[in-house]
């Protein structure tokens, strides 16, 4: 019945470097090399979240866990990233009417990918002032608000 587009990115309306910061590349690293699951899940926290550190603190053995549950094998983990990097949009908005909600606080991916998606496919964009990449974790809310005033 819709779409909702958060924190998105395509690489036929954005250039690598927005869609991917520099910063997150780092993060990545970080995550990748880390010596532990807890210091690993708190690694990508700090890439995707710009939650206060102790609830990073808090939510980090907690997706540990979940890790640990359900792991992601390297193999998918590229083709993540594989696909990411190559997938392009249509051209033109989908049929159906679509969302976009981004923050200008962002660090892993620049916020004005979804302005561009917005404008390229002349839909409705919402922006939040201070989320992270993660905005159903950082404003969690703001974004059932913004979901049920555009879908009422």
């Amino acid at each position: 019945d819709g779409l909702v587009l958060i924190n998105s990115s395509f690489k036929n309306f954005s250039g690598i470097f927005q869609r991917l910061q520099t910063e997150a590349l780092m993060h990545l690293y970080k995550a990748m090399t880390a010596h532990s699951p807890v210091s690993r899940e708190r690694e990508i926290l700090d890439m995707v979240s710009n939650l206060p550190a102790e609830q990073k603190n808090k939510i980090a053995p907690k997706w540990a866990e979940i890790a640990a549950e359900r792991p992601v094998s390297a193999m998918n983990f590229l083709k993540q990233l594989g696909a990411a990097a190559i997938y392009e949009a249509p051209p033109h908005k989908p049929k159906v009417p679509v969302l976009v909600l981004t923050s200008e606080a962002d660090n892993m991916v620049s916020f004005r990918c979804s302005k561009t998606i917005a404008r390229q496919w002349e839909t409705d964009i919402e922006i939040h002032e201070t989320a992270g990449h993660e905005m159903a974790l950082d404003a969690q809310d703001w974004v059932i608000e913004k979901l049920f005033k555009y879908f009422k």
